[in-house]
C-alpha cells in the first residue's frame, strides 16, 4: 500500500484546531457582549496561541512581499501588507451562533496597532500585571483577526484554493476580496485566484 501526500496546510490546520478549542470554551463563557471582560488561564492560553500564529504568518507575508525587508514587530508588518491587503482594515468576521460581528483590523485604518495585539503583548511579557486583558473580547478579535491572515497567506503565497475543513464558528464577509465562502459558515473556504 502506498500513501501519497499532497500540499498540507499547517496554518489552517492550525487555525482548525484553535476554532475548535473557542467552540469549547464557550460551552463555558457565552460568547456575549456582556463576558468580554471575562479572563482566565485558558483564554490567556488561546490569546497567546492565536497572536503567535499571526506574528508568524504576517512575518512570512511580508518576506514574500517585500523580501529582504527587515520586519519583526506589527508596527512594521503594516505598511509592508496593507498594500498587498487592502481589504484587510475594513473586513467583517461574523460568529453568526453568537450574533457577533468582528472588524478585527480596523485600528489599521487609523495606522494605530489593533488594541487586541496590544492587550496580548502585556499579557505575554507583564501578565501578573495585565492579566485581565486576557479576556474574551481580546482572544475572539485575534482569532478573527488570525483568520484573515491565513486566507491571505494562502491566496498570495500558494497555490492552494481550498481550505478543509470549513470554520465551524467563523463566517467571512462576502466583500472581503480573496476568498469566495460557499454556503456561509460550515462551508469549506475555496480561494479566488490571484
Amino acid at each position: 500500500m502506498a500513501i501519497h501526500q499532497g500540499n498540507s496546510i499547517f496554518h489552517w490546520n492550525y487555525f482548525i484546531a484553535l476554532e475548535s478549542d473557542l467552540a469549547n470554551l464557550s460551552r463555558f463563557v457565552e460568547f456575549n457582549t456582556g463576558n468580554f471582560r471575562t479572563f482566565s488561564i485558558e483564554i490567556a492560553r488561546l490569546l497567546q496561541s492565536a497572536c503567535s500564529e499571526i506574528d508568524i504568518l504576517a512575518y512570512q507575508l511580508c518576506a514574500h512581499m517585500e523580501p529582504g525587508e527587515r520586519v519583526n514587530r506589527i508596527d512594521q508588518y503594516r505598511p509592508i501588507l496593507r498594500p498587498g491587503m487592502p481589504d484587510l482594515e475594513s473586513t467583517v468576521v461574523e460568529i453568526p451562533r453568537f450574533g457577533l460581528t468582528l472588524t478585527p483590523w480596523a485600528n489599521w485604518q487609523s495606522d494605530n496597532t489593533p488594541n487586541w495585539w496590544t492587550d496580548h503583548n502585556k499579557v505575554k511579557h507583564r501578565r501578573s500585571e495585565h492579566f485581565e486583558k486576557a479576556n474574551l473580547k481580546n482572544l475572539l478579535n485575534a482569532s478573527a483577526g488570525l483568520l484573515l491572515l491565513i486566507v491571505c497567506f494562502y491566496r498570495l503565497t500558494t497555490d492552494i484554493r481550498l481550505l478543509d475543513p470549513p470554520p465551524q464558528l467563523f463566517k467571512l464577509n462576502r466583500e472581503f476580496v480573496p476568498v469566495e465562502l460557499i454556503l456561509g459558515c460550515g462551508a469549506a473556504l475555496v480561494l479566488r485566484e490571484k
